[in-house]
């Protein structure tokens, strides 16, 4: 599989550059913005990684199984990709590859140094406390990802955290909807009500009724909502 069999959207910056997502399954896509790859959560689950591009950036959320596979990270790295993740990503990959992480604290930002883009990297929270317990607060990262002033929030596994207003009206917005690890159907409604996005993306929706998700979230206006293959 390469990136040309992928499920892909695309958008354009405000200085005309192309970033293209494409999705690969549960919380796993890249971005690809004049030749540069960012990769979010690489896990080869459903892809072969070692016939998609080499990573320049790749965002993790944090150390699960299903959001950091060493196998996925092997194909697509290379001596001068970056790496952004928390501790725990920086301990799990210590044997081999903790030399490129940089960890990032929530409310750190790291400008990306980079001759085809603005690119800059912001850490956020990404907990839940209600209806799971399975990402305490503080632990885990959430990325706000800017490219050429375009704004995609990365959630990682995180609820309709009070924190989420004030990401009001990114440009486009990634959330989890898929009990018992993240969220609800009507947590997910409610966290779009308080975005407010210009696009919306479910993901890692594993085995929600998207069917009832969408139906509910024909509500919200001035959000365009998209249904990705995850």
């Amino acid at each position: 599989m390469n990136s040309t069999n992928l499920q892909t959207d695309q958008f354009q910056t405000s200085k005309n550059s192309i970033v293209k997502v494409n999705f690969i399954k549960h919380a796993s896509f890249f971005f690809e913005v004049n030749n540069y790859v960012i990769y979010v959560d690489p896990v080869d689950e459903a892809t072969d990684f070692s016939k998609l591009p080499k990573a320049d950036l790749i965002l993790y959320t944090h150390d699960h199984y299903d959001h950091l596979c060493k196998n996925a990270l092997s194909d697509i790295l290379t001596e001068k990709t970056e790496i952004i993740g928390t501790l725990e990503v920086e301990t799990a990959l210590k044997d081999s590859y903790a030399k490129q992480v940089k960890i990032l604290k929530n409310g750190e930002k790291e400008d990306i140094s980079t001759s085809v883009a603005e690119i800059s990297v912001l850490a956020v929270p990404a907990y839940n406390t209600t209806q799971t317990q399975f990402h305490p607060k503080g632990r885990d990262n959430g990325y706000i990802l800017t490219i050429d002033g375009l704004k995609f929030y990365i959630p990682g596994d995180c609820e309709d955290m009070p924190e989420l207003a004030d990401y009001k009206g990114l440009d486009v917005v990634f959330l989890p909807v898929n009990q018992p690890y993240t969220m609800t159907i009507d947590q997910c409604v409610n966290a779009v009500k308080m975005m407010q996005p210009k696009v919306f993306y479910p993901i890692h929706y594993g085995d929600t009724d998207t069917n009832e998700l969408m139906e509910k979230l024909k509500v919200i206006e001035g959000t365009e909502v998209r249904l990705c293959r995850m």
